[in-house]
């Protein structure tokens, strides 16, 4: 239980700053409300099917399906992101034909890349571990509804409200920035010194060392923390 309560904490934690960041990108990228709210729906959508799958499956939340959430949202709202994206780039056409467009420039990159992130998923099936084929199972289904909402309810939500007046191309760099950086790739100091920079990380890779307690989630004061250190001061380990 407190194994539990800890992993339910930490990622309400991480889904409150991953909400937020989102919410920002959206709103840099789109500036436009409704783009952000459309966005969250599907993920929304998406991860209400993962716990109605859950419950169909009769899975039970364990240290795997804790992560789906923030997976779902993480991933999920990528095909949201070059929906709106492109819709809002062909605003000089009627709404419909925005949408057709869109739909057809769209489908077949989206589709592409949830089919392979599906398969990767689904892959886990093949273990031989109970919670890591469930976390594959409930992953899978929340990208397909997320690819099915984004191509079936997203247009109709779209159509339903009045697009803005111009959309702008947020550019985080310019051709200046990117021949600057380009150019420096050709600098011999710039090359000795990355060369470096790997030779170090290589020998310094030597004094990492393998370690994980789940120990150290816990209070010295709780049940399960006395108990594990009492099994390995009676049994060794």
């Amino acid at each position: 239980d407190s194994f539990y309560n800890y992993s339910i904490n930490d990622t309400t934690k991480n889904l409150i700053f991953i909400n937020l960041l989102l919410v920002i990108t959206c709103w840099l990228l789109f500036r436009w409300k409704w783009g952000v709210v459309f966005s969250f729906i599907i993920v929304g959508i998406s991860n209400l099917a993962v716990v109605i799958a859950a419950y169909l499956f009769s899975y039970k939340l364990n240290n795997l399906t804790v992560c789906l959430p923030a997976l779902i949202l993480a991933i999920g709202i990528a095909d949201t992101f070059h929906f709106i994206s492109t819709y809002l780039q062909n605003l000089e056409e009627s709404p419909n034909e925005v949408l057709k467009r869109t739909i057809k420039k769209v489908f077949i990159p989206c589709f592409f890349t949830s089919a392979n992130t599906i398969v990767g998923f689904l892959s886990l099936y093949v273990s031989r571990l109970a919670p890591l084929r469930q976390f594959g199972v409930l992953a899978s289904v929340g990208i397909l509804t997320a690819f099915l909402a984004t191509f079936s309810l997203l247009p109709v939500l779209l159509s339903l409200v009045k697009p803005p007046k111009e959309f702008k191309i947020v550019k985080i760099f310019n051709k200046t920035i990117i021949n600057r950086y380009v150019n420096s790739l050709k600098n011999p100091v710039f090359v000795i010194m990355v060369s470096l920079a790997a030779i170090v990380s290589c020998f310094m890779l030597t004094d990492i060392e393998s370690e994980a307690s789940y120990l150290e989630y816990f209070s010295p004061e709780l049940k399960i923390y006395k108990d594990t250190k009492h099994i390995e001061q009676e049994f060794g380990g």
